[in-house]
């Protein structure tokens, strides 16, 4: 699966489940969850020592099942999923005896862990909030629009203040949009989370370069050709979105107050 094939499959079961209602959204960002987990730990895999993903998974899938249930638990049963998935894959380590790359593997889950679990529980918590839906449209937009016109940038190699202005002015019209559209958007959340959109694009694209410049490093080592199969294609399509979500949460329930 491409890329583009992939971000237009999460974008269709994205939208079609938001539009069903909480209770279905909240199942899918659960099963999306596990799928995404899966495929990170694949991709970090390639790199090198794989993940704990059942130590992983606690972050990654139990703190989004809580919230789903529960969403009044919010960030507070964070420390304690993270807590739990390093403890687990120190204990899975101890068990089966893995001795080299212990560092780079206990790294590996809590990256996958925390990058899953907390994006995810991100979007659940955002549209748990009064015009949820609309936080979640909104925050989705402005990310979609600043990733899409990196990417277009990319594509024709524009040169950096071409190309930052072309984000500029994308993000502009779509901010205001949103303001347009009205509550529960104002200039200032519109503007702040713009501005968690252009760092959370910015942190996906070096986090996925920084993947495949390993995963082609180490298929180089061992002779085996990584084009056949590229694992992380979804997660790569999902990242920005799972990055920008926790903060665009906490922007939200300050504009709220």
């Amino acid at each position: 699966m491409t890329p583009n094939a992939a971000a237009g499959v999460l974008s269709v079961v994205f939208l079609a489940t938001l539009a069903a209602g909480p209770t279905t959204f909240a199942v899918a960002m659960v099963a999306l969850s596990i799928v995404l987990l899966g495929d990170l730990a694949d991709a970090l895999a390639a790199t090198g020592p794989r993940p704990v993903t059942l130590a992983a998974a606690l972050p990654a899938i139990g703190l989004p099942a809580v919230i789903a249930t529960r969403p009044g638990v919010g960030w507070e049963g964070v420390p304690d999923f993270v807590a739990g998935g390093v403890l687990a894959a120190f204990v899975a380590v101890l068990v089966f005896g893995r001795r080299r790359d212990v560092t780079a593997a206990l790294g590996a889950t809590s990256l996958a862990g925390v990058v899953v679990g907390l994006g995810a529980s991100g979007v659940l918590l955002l549209r748990s909030l009064p015009y949820g839906v609309h936080w979640v449209l909104g925050a989705v937009l402005l990310v979609t629009v600043v990733n899409g016109v990196r990417t277009y940038a990319a594509v024709r190699a524009k040169p950096a203040p071409a190309g930052a202005a072309t984000v500029a002015a994308a993000l502009l019209g779509a901010g205001a949009l949103l303001v347009a559209a009205g509550p529960p958007f104002t200039l200032a959340s519109a503007t702040g989370i713009a501005a968690v959109a252009l760092l959370a694009v910015a942190a996906a694209g070096l986090l996925r370069e920084a993947i495949t410049e390993a995963v082609d490093a180490e298929g180089d080592a061992v002779g085996t050709p990584t084009a056949r199969r590229r694992p992380g294609v979804l997660v790569a399509a999902a990242l920005p979105v799972l990055l920008a979500a926790p903060a665009a949460y906490a922007l939200a329930r300050m504009t709220a107050i």
